[in-house]
This record gives C-alpha cells, structure tokens and sequence, in this order.
C-alpha cells in the first residue's frame, strides 16, 4: 500500500446500508435498464441513444455505476481495515477484483469467431501471434465488469490514502490516458472492430468516478455536515471541466476554425443535445469529443460530475426527508443479478420489437421487458459482489449489536424461553420478515434455515427487538 493508511476508529464507517447510495444505485440499475433496451429504436428520443459524438443520458448510466462502486470501496476497505488488518483486507479486493474479471470475459466473451480450425490458423498466420491476440481482447471482454474489476486492482494502492492523494492519482491516471490517447491509443481502439468503453485502456479514465465516488463517501460519513454543498461545487466544476475539454476538439485536427471565429465557433456540442447532422459529428470528433467508446477524459469528467450531482439529490431526498422508493430497494440490493438478468430478457422480447416499430408499441415492449426482468431480479435473492459494501452476515452481526443497545435503553427486557405460543408466533413472524428482508443472508439450504432459525431465537432470547414498522432488525 502507498501513502499513509488513515484507519482510526472515528473513520471506521458503521457497518450500516446508506439510504441515498441505496437509492442512487436502485435509480441507476432502472436507468441501466431503461436505456439498455429503448436505444436504437427509430421513435424513441435520440438523448436515450447510445452514440459516440455527444454525452446522452445512456452515456450518463456507467458512470454513476463506477461512482456508488468506489463509495462501496471505500466503505468496505477501512471497515475491514480495522477488523481484518491491512494484508487480508487488499486480499479480499484482489480476489474481488480478479473474480470481476474472469466474470466479465466469460459474460463478454473474447472478440471473434472461428467456424473452422483453418479460419483459425489462417487468422493467427495473417495476423501474428500478438495482432491476434490484441484483436481477441480488444473489444468483448472491456466492458462494465471487467472494466470494475480493473479499477479495483488499480485503485487498490490508494483507496485508503488521504483525499489529496486520491484525487492526485486521478489526475495523473487521466493525464497518462490523454498521452497514449493522443500519441497512438485512440486510433488504434477506434479502428474496427472498435473498443468498447474506453477498450483495455479505459480502467484509466473509469478511475475518475471511482475515486470521486470515495472522496464522496468520506464528505458523508464525516457527519460535519456540507457533503450536499461539497458534492453539488465538485460536480458542477467537473462538468464545466468536462465541458471546457470538449471544447478542444473544435480546435484540434481534424477540425479548424473558420478565418473569423465567433465565440459560437469554440463551443462543442453541448451533453444531452444530440447533433443535428449525426454524419458530420462523427466525421469530425477527435479525442476530445465526449465519447464513452474512446474514455474521453471530457466524457468521463463531465459524466462524473453529473453523477455527483445526483448523488447530492439523493442525499437531499432520502438521508434529508426520508423519502424512498422500495422498488429502487430492490434493484439495488440485486445490482448484479439485474445486470446479468436484464441483456437476457431483452435479447427474448427484441426479436419482436423491429427498430422502426411505433413508439407505442417500444414502450409496450419495454413494460413486458421490465416487469419480467423485475420479477426475475426479485426472485433470484442475490447479493451483489460488486456493489455491496457490507456482506450479509456482516449486516446480521451489525443488527444484533445494535438491537442489544437500542433494548438496554428503552428496557426492553429479555424474551426468557419463549414459552408461550405468543412469544412464538412472534418470533416466527419476525423471522419470516427478517429472511425476506435479507434474502436469506445465512440460508442456502434447510440446514442453514434452521441454524438461522436458532440465530434469531437466541437474538430474541438476548433482548434484541425489531422495528415492527419495517419488519427490521434493530
């Protein structure tokens, strides 16, 4: 690890679920849903389009992934940091992070396809041993959990470093993507088959929102208050940031200011405004147009200060007035089941929904799409490993703590034996409420119900109570 590791108590973060992060995740998980399947259909709006010369709202989704990534990374490494100590802590993130990988290249799949043994063998030949294997690796397997995998390893060293410092390694990630970019990188992973966010190189520039999203967890869990003002300046200076490095791009090969420019002249295309001749913009983006596929740094920093932004929404809406929305409950806790479950489900239902198709009809297909794809994430019960800050079991331990401190204020006194049938029916009652809660966080198998089931009775037995409201262990 480099830099100093800053691990004392009051840092430690309380091993507790964040309703805005909840939230804010759940939101992009719908997001994600949402643009993933309504773009490339002719009547749909254009700014829910996935296109390479312009920042649209598809291109908005990731980011906000990677920004609740590092809040979790952050969250989870100095919890375990005091616990496990430093060495089983980062072990824990390389295993995490090599598992994202290897996931991601088997969800993705290398780039190509060989229907005989001599297409093959002639590939390799015309190719060379490093072209083909460059080729095979350039685009299927960069994708969002690989890319989130990479950045995990790479953010690693500094992940418990001060804000400075992560925000320095950013700078100079970003810095060392402009310099390949411009020298050989951003042609080559534009070239067909083009890359995919960003291509092998991208976990550079998908660094920015990841340790954005870590300096956004310490304005939270600092409790000096602020953290909405602090996120709404840094996002907002990022997306002028952004912005301002769009702006080269109308001064940077292949593009050249008329004789007389007007100050209309320097300015890009603007985000969420598509262009008016798509042709055109394509024809003379650069690296400094706002594109998802090249990693921009314009993109990602603008991209990330909006994400921030809606994080500070979030933060208003929910940690502030207590606002929510179970169903973004939902997706959040089941981010990763509703990632893999939701390309499946649309690859059932587009076959019949053609791209020029009636908005009506898109939107009809989109509500089937949705409500299965809902149905499916809801009954698969599966934790994300990527975006769960704090394991099951963890959150069970955390419960039963806090149940005993909130029992020995209020007086609560213990359940003795359960004796009576209503001691029992209330127990059970609380159980079942408990396990749908948590989805089974310690039941696999009806040996592990009943070790749950023994678990909850000694909880009881002990004093801990729940929130009846909510059906909560508190």
């Amino acid at each position: 690890m480099s830099g100093q590791l800053h691990s004392s108590p009051s840092a430690a973060p309380p091993a507790t679920r964040l309703l805005s992060l909840d939230q804010f995740r759940g939101c992009t998980v719908l997001g994600m849903f949402l643009v993933n399947f309504v773009a490339g259909y002719k009547e749909v709006p254009r700014w829910l389009h996935f296109e390479h010369t312009y920042c649209s709202y598809h291109d908005t989704i990731m980011p906000q992934f990677f920004l609740a990534v590092g809040f979790s990374l952050r969250l989870a490494f100095l919890k375990h940091l005091q616990k496990d100590g430093t060495t089983a802590t980062c072990w824990r993130l390389v295993k995490r992070g090599f598992a994202l990988i290897l996931l991601g290249i088997v969800v993705y799949h290398l780039t190509g396809k060989f229907d005989s043994w001599n297409d093959l063998v002639n590939a390799r030949q015309t190719d060379g041993p490093q072209q083909f294997v460059l080729k095979a690796f350039k685009r299927g397997p960069f994708e969002t959990l690989t890319h989130i995998g990479l950045v995990t390893l790479f953010v690693l060293p500094v992940i418990a470093t001060s804000a400075w410092g992560r925000a320095a390694y950013a700078c100079v990630a970003a810095g060392l993507h402009v310099w390949l970019s411009l020298n050989f990188y951003f042609d080559w992973n534009m070239a067909a088959p083009p890359g995919i966010d960003g291509g092998p190189l991208g976990f550079l520039t998908w660094t920015i929102p990841t340790l954005v999203g870590t300096l956004a967890h310490d304005w939270v869990k600092s409790g000096t208050g602020g953290a909405i003002r602090k996120m709404i300046a840094v996002g907002v200076a990022l997306m002028l940031i952004g912005y301002g490095l769009s702006c080269l791009n109308r001064v940077t090969p292949p593009n050249q200011l008329p004789e007389s420019p007007t100050f209309a002249d320097y300015l890009a295309q603007p985000p969420f405004v598509p262009p008016v001749d798509k042709a055109h913009a394509e024809a003379v983006r650069n690296y400094w147009t706002m594109s998802q596929r090249a990693g921009s740094v314009s993109y990602l920093a603008f991209a990330t200060g909006f994400a921030l932004v809606v994080l500070a929404g979030f933060r208003a809406v929910c940690d502030g007035w207590g606002l929510r929305w179970r169903y973004l409950d939902l997706l959040s806790r089941n981010a990763l089941a509703g990632y893999l479950i939701h390309g499946m489900v649309a690859d059932a239902v587009k076959p019949f929904t053609p791209r020029d198709a009636p908005a009506g009809y898109v939107w009809a297909a989109f509500a089937v799409y949705l409500g299965v794809t809902t149905l499916m994430t809801s009954v698969s019960g599966s934790e994300s490993v990527v975006f769960a800050a704090v394991s099951p079991q963890d959150r069970l331990k955390a419960g039963l703590q806090l149940g005993r401190a909130e029992g020995a204020k209020v007086g609560v006194p213990p359940l003795g034996g359960l004796r009576s049938d209503h001691q029992w029916r209330t127990m059970s009652r609380h159980n079942c409420r408990f396990r749908q809660q948590h989805h089974n966080p310690l039941a696999t198998g009806r040996r592990d119900l009943r070790a749950a089931d023994v678990q909850l009775a000694e909880a009881l037995q002990a004093g801990d109570v729940f929130d009846r409201r909510v059906g909560h262990l508190w």
